[in-house]
């Protein structure tokens, strides 16, 4: 089995964390063009 050097557990961490967020990032402004567009489309003139 290959040692690993110190802080590997947190750079491991750190790259997964940093994925999920871009993904969460992303879904989030996908959402939030989609809602801008539907209230763009509807009738109402209050946003």
């Amino acid at each position: 089995m290959k040692k690993h050097k110190k802080g590997f557990a947190f750079r491991l961490t750190g790259m997964i964390l940093g994925f999920s967020a871009l993904a969460v990032a992303i879904t989030g402004l996908v959402f939030g063009l989609i809602g801008w567009q539907m209230g763009k489309a509807s009738d109402r003139t209050n946003r």
